[in-house]
Formats: structure tokens, C-alpha cells, sequence
């Protein structure tokens, strides 16, 4: 039983590695790298959130499946289209 409640939690922790490592690029100054990467776990958040059920969901299940999946979709898509829309001139 305590196996299958961690198991649960297997797509939180899929979605916070990459928003983790999203951070980790943008504090070593790869920042348009770290936000997509960011963005992108978003997106994964959203997506598994949308496909998997509310028993296997875990702590993915915040409110309601349709603004969750909204909520994921629409920061995941925005940070990512900044990021790459974004010039830097030094």
C-alpha cells in the first residue's frame, strides 16, 4: 500500500526535475535554455494532468482537471514563447 501512494507521485516528480533543472541552467546564465526547459515541465504537468487519471494524478490534482490542464498549459506556452521571443543585446 505505501508503495503504491509514492508511485502516485511519479509524474510530480518527473515535472519537478525538469522545472529543477530549468532553474539550475538559468542560475549558471543559460537563462533562454532554463526558461523552455522550465516551460517545458509546465507543459509535461499539463499534459499528464489531462491524460491520467485522478487516482494516479497525485499531487498533480490541484483544483479541477480543466484549470489545472489551463492553468499548466497556458504558464508552460507563455514562458516558453517569451524565452525564445526575448533578444539580448550586450
Amino acid at each position: 500500500m505505501r508503495l503504491e501512494k509514492w508511485q502516485d507521485e511519479l509524474p510530480l516528480v518527473g515535472v519537478l526535475t525538469l522545472i529543477g533543472l530549468g532553474i539550475v541552467l538559468v542560475l549558471v546564465h543559460r537563462w533562454r535554455a532554463g526558461l523552455v526547459l522550465f516551460g517545458i515541465g509546465l507543459l509535461m504537468g499539463g499534459t499528464l494532468r489531462a491524460v491520467l487519471p485522478e487516482s494516479r494524478a497525485g499531487s498533480l490534482a490541484v483544483r479541477s482537471r480543466f484549470f489545472d490542464v489551463l492553468a499548466l498549459g497556458l504558464s508552460g506556452g507563455t514562458l516558453i514563447v517569451l524565452a525564445e521571443s526575448l533578444t539580448t543585446t550586450f
